[in-house]
């Protein structure tokens, strides 16, 4: 696959491949010799083809051929799920699905896999694919800083970042698939980068006390804030994770990944749970910040609610047409938000499972966070742009509670 890449690189810009490669930047730099526009869409599936890191690039012809293809229906589908309930119940979607109209913020060869706002709802941090981590002023949406490297130089990762979090005032944390941790200020601009296991960063969350990190190996690591000493890892999966996400106590860590479970840890004692199997590869998760719930995607695009209280009780709330690319709640808990990689966007009204709007991207979505108002959820994806969709313009959701 990667050959075929090169092969349309050297088709598309008549350019021997020698020539497109750039060893400053370590990676083909072949758009500016393309005699003739190029979609989006392409030149994202050419950059994948022909990615550095294995990890980056596509598993299977299969998923080459699949994005190929035009998107899939954006209609809701009827969820498919190995776990039944009978006592629960999705509610049809209403017969008019609102539409919020978004502000659309263009990050021209960047695609954010990552989201976090600072605690004074001031700033947003993104990670970048392109190893960039990004600051942007919320209120006026411009872009106060950028550490990246540029030929080989500057503060920025080698490879993708993957996580970004705030860890109290303006000190943020990232991770990238370089295997690093860094640590960056905005008061004094100060960075410090922190190598990991060797293996490369996939996620990053925390709580008050530490940082908290996956790798591609399984490996779930807690670091102590401020120093990041001694680390601790917990019991790995047996394949990469994907995704983690901390209760809003700080007392609780879900995980999930390529092996195919979901598991729930205790932080305060670090040991397991409860594994959930069987649900296919994990691919994000999110706590309710009020309930006891937890919400999981997988790469089949199945989204299932599991009951914290009632281990083997679980209902099915969404089917995405391609894998889940995000999960989130809004602050209060009464939105939440599911992303895939088609580029939809579900809206739920999560107390009466009731979905009230679907919304796009050109294509997958990549992170969702919203603001801590909970009136505007934030979108990434693949079409390298952010999106801010204002909330008020929907109907106020239900205050009915799970039964």
């Amino acid at each position: 696959l990667y050959g075929r890449g090169v092969t349309c690189l050297h088709a598309l810009t008549g350019q021997h491949p020698f020539d497109l490669y750039s060893l400053a930047a370590d990676r083909w730099d072949w758009r500016p010799f393309a005699p003739h526009p190029i979609s989006l869409r392409f030149v994202q599936i050419l950059d994948r083809l022909t990615a550095r890191s294995l990890r980056s690039r596509y598993p299977s012809a299969r998923a080459v051929l699949a994005d190929l293809q035009p998107a899939g229906p954006t209609h809701p589908l009827q969820p498919k799920s190995k776990i039944q309930n009978p006592k629960s119940k999705i509610l049809p979607s209403p017969a008019k699905i609102q539409t919020p109209q978004p502000h659309i913020l263009p990050t021209p060869h960047r695609i954010a896999h990552a989201l976090a706002i600072s605690p004074s709802g001031r700033w947003l941090a993104t990670a970048n694919g392109d190893g960039t981590v990004q600051i942007w002023d919320l209120p006026t949406l411009t872009p106060q800083q950028t550490w990246g490297q540029r030929w080989g130089w500057g503060h920025g990762y080698g490879d993708a970042a993957t996580g970004v979090v705030w860890t109290g005032g303006d000190r943020l944390w990232s991770a990238s698939l370089d295997g690093t941790l860094k640590h960056w200020s905005l008061e004094d601009n100060h960075r410090h980068t922190h190598p990991s296991q060797g293996w490369g960063l996939t996620a990053l969350v925390h709580t008050a006390t530490h940082l908290i990190s996956a790798a591609s190996d399984g490996r779930i690591t807690l670091w102590p804030l401020p120093d990041l000493t001694p680390p601790l890892d917990l019991v790995r999966h047996s394949q990469m994770v994907k995704a983690l996400a901390v209760s809003a106590d700080g007392q609780r860590l879900a995980s999930t990944g390529d092996d195919g479970t979901l598991r729930l840890w205790a932080l305060h004692r670090g040991n397991l749970l409860h594994t959930w199997v069987g649900l296919g590869g994990g691919t994000a998760v999110a706590f309710h910040p009020q309930a006891p719930w937890l919400v999981a995607g997988t790469a089949d695009g199945a989204v299932t609610v599991q009951s914290l209280d009632q281990v083997n009780r679980a209902y099915p709330l969404d089917q995405l047409a391609d894998g889940v690319g995000a999960i989130a709640f809004s602050p209060d808990g009464q939105w939440l938000a599911t992303g895939g990689r088609d580029g939809t966007l579900h809206l739920w009204a999560f107390a009466a499972k009731r979905q009230v709007a679907t919304l796009h991207h050109d294509w997958g979505i990549t992170a969702l966070t919203f603001t801590p108002d909970g009136h505007t959820l934030i979108s990434s994806g693949n079409d390298e742009t952010l999106r801010f969709w204002p909330l008020a313009p929907l109907a106020a959701p239900s205050p009915t509670h799970h039964g």
